[in-house]
């Protein structure tokens, strides 16, 4: 799949938008497909330094945060939750995501 840099807040849903600043910059808007089981905005992963966070948008089917090694983990809304390299972000049962450092 693709490959997006997560250099700064990313929105990723059905059709993100946002014209809201997040330390001064405007967020990188990910698109991932018209599924209608995905939120229009349905999670957020956040940058702080070296940490790296992603929160459920109170998104209508879930996001579920899978790190190596331990049970998932279904996020609640507006929950912020440390993403580790390796782990899996499923979005609605219809979407993964992988979290990696390059």
């Amino acid at each position: 799949g693709d490959r997006v840099s997560v250099d700064r807040t990313v929105l990723i849903g059905r059709n993100p938008g946002s014209d809201v600043t997040f330390e001064g910059e405007l967020p990188r808007l990910i698109r991932l497909s018209e599924d209608k089981h995905l939120s229009r905005t349905h999670c957020i992963i956040q940058v702080s330094g070296w940490t790296a966070s992603v929160v459920d948008h109170g998104s209508q089917n879930g996001t579920v945060l899978q790190v190596p090694g331990r049970p998932p983990e279904l996020l609640r809304a507006g929950v912020p939750t440390v993403v580790l390299p390796g782990s899996d972000i499923v979005l609605a049962e219809a979407v993964t995501l992988r979290f990696e450092v390059a």
